[in-house]
């Protein structure tokens, strides 16, 4: 019989598997708030992700002009 994923990490961790989690001594613990704040998102650059939207709409809106079709008809949109 072929034991497991779990079962053979079980095995190679027998040692430690059960331990009790670590707690410093020299530091206190971080409060649960305190935590999420470190993995929150954040705005690096401020003001950023509002100058590449105004700058792709520029290019979107640029890109979108015709010119002249084939038949004539002539369509300017932006």
């Amino acid at each position: 019989m072929q034991e497991t994923e779990r079962e053979k990490t079980r095995r190679i961790y027998a040692d430690i598997i059960d331990l009790p989690p670590h707690k410093s001594t020299k530091h206190p613990q971080m409060s649960l708030y305190d935590r999420a704040a470190i993995f929150s998102p954040f705005a690096a650059l401020t003001g950023f992700g509002d100058m590449i939207e105004e700058e792709s709409g520029k290019t979107h809106c640029e890109s979108y002009k015709t010119e002249p079709a084939e038949h004539g008809d002539y369509t300017e949109q932006g």
